[in-house]
């Protein structure tokens, strides 16, 4: 990539108290009639930073050739998205000094907003007051008086001037691969692919809604308004409340019954008297609960807290918004910016501590739900390839479990991985029973090939009995499995399943073992600061794991506290053992081979427009269909230099929707 010119920008534009990036997504915001670009600062290169008036900008980027010049923004997602909608412009390369700090700095950011990372990077103050004098103003407002228009300028320069200088600082650390992954997870949004099924976003927004009124009828609800169909009205939030509360779902007792009468294992925390339901609203189960993948979870949890709203609701609610923006503005005839598509995804470079990407625009791409058995995955579905193209997801297969067993060097879960047409979860339920376990050609073994599957992928992180116990009735219950047919679940089995892991793999507890030792010795020991130890290609140092890739996971204060150890990141407190860290590092592992795949494809003519976890999505024409799928599954498992006996596999599949591909 040849880069001639670096673009220092930070975009200022009109907002109001309704009209603003905190009520709207930003393509919403960006494509609507009152968008308007009120200055800009630019720096080009090594020179100050300057203002360009909104309507001279488009002449002032018509000197820059976009196939030799990158762009460093602070939130490139939304700087971006205005160069390329409303100016016609994408970039060579994408640059975000925001992500950046989050994947070299998060440890100690407790935010993520520029005058956070002005202190926790730069160790300077950065004074925002500024742009609360402009809102509800637009240029014409601001020019004619003198003095704000002035500082408004000065604020705008002096975002990108330490914009700038957080790039500056950061670049030496962040490694050469990374730039153009980042620029990839940006083009996802900046240049999307998908395109939306607005019909069947409309349809499933009224079937959760209706959903949701009729299951709490069914808990003994009774509204004056509410019938069956598309258009039916709905009762009022107030009605909802006075009758959640009638029915008795605000009592501890009612609300629990109804969550185990639909699967749900409730958590429990320390009461006065012993211990309680964790049905605060400020408890995790609670917030968990709001993003459970059952939509009728969602109902419950949000009617007994008093939302308007599920997740699922609010997410489809901005899905039909952007289904219904218009793109003529976008669609100029450009190829390099137009591609096809009108649902940008937008993805969190580094939204992890492992590095892993996170969603974004409260619409978490990441996390749209698979499905299970009688419920498609309607979100999925609604994201539909181009006329004439087609939808390819290819996913690792078990990669963690398989990472977890290669790190260990347990030979005999490598053996079965690496066998073709091995089955590691029959093999593993026949060491459980006693029985010789083939789940895929007896059907009397599904539910011991089941517990096997479930060992396999769930007991590498040094998970016990109890919670082993409760994680398999867990995804019985999700999955429909009636486990008393045939299986006899009970803790005693849980045990037995445990041990026989830790038995048949002792390579993998023997790992835990020393990896709660390197957290001891080093990882969380100051007076080790200049001693390492390596496990496979991962190096661990005090309050750091390094991995192949040059990028590392950072640790804020490690710490033995009350017998535990434990670590702050960002604003949390968090704990660490043998088995945590094992998982830190193989999700971590995990990410590095599916990104590197990920370039490799890019270079090969395949961006990816979707990355979930462990899996990729791309939108390619129909008549390269087969040969793409071909491609990506040999990219999916091509070996890492620095793990060149790891059995990778992978599923690669297509359709005419993102549902389609499972």
């Amino acid at each position: 990539m040849n880069i001639k010119d670096f673009l220092f920008l930070d975009f200022e534009t009109f907002y109001s108290q309704t009209f603003s990036l905190r009520k709207m997504t930003i393509p919403e915001y960006i494509l609507d009639p009152r968008f308007e670009v009120n200055i800009c600062a630019c720096a080009v290169n090594g020179n100050p930073s300057g203002i360009v008036d909104g309507p001279n900008f488009g002449d002032w980027l018509g000197q820059f050739n976009p196939e030799t010049t990158a762009t460093v923004t602070f939130n490139a997602l939304f700087d971006n998205s205005i160069l390329a909608w409303c100016y016609g412009w994408v970039p060579a390369l994408m640059l975000d000094s925001m992500n950046m700090a989050r994947a070299l700095r998060g440890h100690i950011l407790p935010r993520l907003d520029l005058a956070s990372v002005c202190s926790g990077v730069l160790g300077v103050v950065h004074d925002k007051s500024v742009i609360s004098k402009v809102i509800n103003m637009r240029r014409k407002d601001v020019i004619w008086q003198t003095d704000l228009w002035k500082l408004y300028c000065d604020y705008a320069n002096a975002d990108n001037e330490r914009s700038r200088d957080i790039f500056k600082v950061l670049l030496p650390e962040f490694p050469h691969s990374e730039r153009k992954l980042m620029d990839l997870v940006i083009r996802a949004a900046v240049q999307p692919r998908f395109m939306l099924d607005k019909p069947h976003l409309e349809k499933h927004l009224s079937s959760v809604r209706g959903q949701k009124v009729k299951l709490l009828e069914a808990c003994g609800a009774k509204f004056t308004v509410f019938q069956a169909g598309i258009n039916y009205p709905l009762p009022t939030p107030e009605e909802v409340k006075s009758e959640v509360k009638r029915i008795g779902l605000m009592s501890n007792v009612g609300f629990q019954t109804t969550l185990e009468n639909l699967g749900v294992e409730v958590a429990m925390k320390p009461g006065a008297n012993g211990l309680i339901p964790a049905f605060a609203k400020t408890d995790q189960f609670m917030k968990d609960l709001q993003e459970h993948w059952d939509t009728k979870v969602q109902a419950l949890a949000c009617a007994r807290l008093g939302i308007k709203s599920t997740i699922e609701e609010t997410r489809t609610e901005r899905l039909i918004k952007i289904a219904s923006l218009s793109w003529d503005r976008y669609r100029d005839g450009n190829p390099r910016l137009y591609s096809g598509g009108e649902m940008p995804v937008p993805l969190r470079y580094s939204g992890a501590h492992t590095h892993r990407l996170s969603g974004d625009w409260k619409l978490n791409m990441q996390n749209m739900p698979r499905g299970m058995p009688g419920k498609p995955p309607m979100l999925r579905k609604s994201l539909i390839a181009p006329p004439g193209h087609v939808v390819i997801a290819g996913d690792l297969s078990q990669i963690e479990a398989r990472l977890v067993a290669w790190l260990a060097g347990a030979k005999d879960l490598l053996a079965e991985f690496a066998k073709v047409g091995g089955d590691p979860y029959s093999a593993f339920a026949s060491l459980i029973f006693g029985i010789p376990i083939d789940r895929k050609k007896n059907k009397g073994h599904a539910i011991h090939g089941f517990i096997g599957k479930t060992g396999v992928l769930g007991l590498g992180y040094q998970c016990g009995d109890e919670k082993f116990y409760n994680m398999v009735l867990m995804l019985a219950r999700i999955l429909g499995i009636d486990l008393s047919t045939v299986v006899a679940w009970t803790p005693e089995l849980a045990h037995r399943t445990v041990r026989t892991y830790r038995t048949r793999y002792w390579q993998i507890p023997q790992l835990w073992n020393r990896l709660q030792s390197a957290t001891s010795a080093i990882w969380s020991n100051p007076q080790a600061a200049n001693t390492k130890i390596n496990i496979g290609p991962i190096t661990i140092t005090y309050a750091e794991i390094e991995g192949p890739n040059g990028l590392s996971m950072k640790y804020k204060n490690p710490r033995l506290d009350n017998g535990e150890y434990i670590y702050n990141y960002g604003w949390g407190t968090y704990k660490m053992y043998g088995g945590k860290m094992l998982e830190n590092i193989i999700q971590f592992l995990a990410r590095i081979i599916i990104m590197n795949a990920a370039l490799r494809l890019n270079d090969l003519g395949y961006r990816f427009c979707l990355q979930a976890h462990d899996e990729l999505v791309f939108i390619v024409p129909i008549a390269d269909e087969a040969n793409a799928k071909a491609i990506i599954y040999k990219e999916l498992t091509r070996k890492p230099s620095w793990g060149s006996d790891i059995p990778l596999e992978a599923e690669v599949k297509s359709g005419p929707t993102y549902g389609d591909c499972k």
